[in-house]
């Protein structure tokens, strides 16, 4: 009875999961679609309009999630959802797991203010908040990971007004 719960309320999370990731892939509307659909992340055709079949392949492959701090994580962010990227990992494993640096600033709206902080191994570093998008932009570039010269965004700094 109790390897039935579990496993029900297993389905019922990893259905969840399914649904979510449809959303990030293919609804233009979603806050997460830029990250996903928008840069060719897509669920696997067994998958896509098949919840069972996604279900069925997690339980058999991975096995139901460990324990609550686990989630679904894509091994190679750069593949979308589909067999053989997919395991189930902490959140400090997926933190550990991001594409790239990104650009090390973002619109802090809370506060009206452009934030800089960079996600190294895991970890966040803050760097402080900023009036104008130019000041924002040249301390992330100051701080950098991979160093003030290596900054992908540097040609902000010049479309940006230090106004």
């Amino acid at each position: 009875m109790m390897n039935e719960l579990k496993r029900k309320s297993s389905r019922n999370y990893i259905y969840t999961l399914w649904t979510n990731m449809r959303r990030r892939c293919y609804n233009e509307e979603s806050k997460s679609f830029g990250d996903y659909g928008q840069r060719g992340i897509v669920m696997c055709d067994a998958w896509k309009n098949n919840s069972t079949a996604f279900m069925d392949y997690i339980l058999q492959e991975l096995g139901p999630r460990p324990k609550d701090n686990y989630t679904l994580d894509r091994i190679d962010n750069n593949k979308g959802y589909e067999p053989d990227n997919l395991r189930w990992a902490t959140w400090s494993q997926q933190m550990s797991n991001r594409r790239s640096y990104g650009k090390g600033y973002t619109w802090h709206s809370k506060y009206n203010k452009w934030q800089v902080q960079w996600v190294i191994n895991g970890k966040s570093i803050y760097y402080g908040m900023f009036n104008s998008e130019y000041d924002a932009i040249a301390r992330a570039k100051q701080t950098c990971p991979k160093g003030p010269a290596n900054y992908r965004w540097s040609h902000l700094l010049e479309e940006s007004t230090a106004c």
